[in-house]
């Protein structure tokens, strides 16, 4: 699991720390890996495009939906690759 966003590295710490997230956080200041998956650009922080993508062994997109789809959701779309 990688979280991607535009913020800085200093920010992307201090963000995973307060959450307690145990997975990298890859900083997309350029927005280079938003555009190779057509997200749209973040506007700021309360009206970004959030993208959930699940991509297979072999690199296909398996899921993808915009917005916060349910925990549910992603765990059904991760059981289906096996």
């Amino acid at each position: 699991m990688l979280g991607v966003n535009s913020a800085s590295k200093d920010s992307h710490e201090k963000f995973a720390a307060k959450q307690g997230y145990r997975f990298p956080l890859v900083v997309d200041e350029d927005g280079m890996i938003r555009r190779l998956y057509g997200v749209g650009k973040s506007l700021g922080f309360l009206t970004q495009q959030r993208t959930v993508f699940i991509i297979d062994l072999e690199g296909r997109i398996a899921f993808a939906e915009k917005g916060l789809p349910s925990t549910e959701d992603i765990l059904a779309a991760i059981d289906k690759l096996h």
